[in-house]
């Protein structure tokens, strides 16, 4: 009999992580559709995608239609914050929109 090991969690790559792991490079021009690109090459779930996508396009929509790339930690702040005061967002989707602004 083989001995037990605990199983190792899986490695969950961050996109700078990605970056560094030589993934290829996005076909798409439009942020949005490198992200479907992204996350389609990655994996992901079809839902997972479309909350991706949501979440990105609100927090672009809310700061004017700004490029994420102009954008940096306190825009994404003051969007969390806007969602958790103003829109009274429940802590799990806020929880979501968390993973999908890191992912931009």
């Amino acid at each position: 009999m083989l001995p037990s090991r605990p199983l190792a969690a899986p490695v969950r790559r961050t996109p700078r992580a990605e970056r560094a792991a030589g993934l290829p490079p996005l076909q798409s021009v439009k942020i949005l559709d490198q992200l479907r690109e992204r996350v389609r090459y990655l994996h992901y779930s079809r839902n997972t995608e479309q909350a991706y996508v949501y979440w990105c396009r609100a927090f672009i929509r809310w700061h004017e239609l700004r490029h994420p790339a102009e954008m940096g930690k306190p825009e994404v702040d003051a969007f969390l914050s806007y969602l958790a005061s103003e829109r009274a967002l429940a802590p799990s989707s806020h929880k979501q929109a968390l993973p999908a602004l890191l992912f931009l």
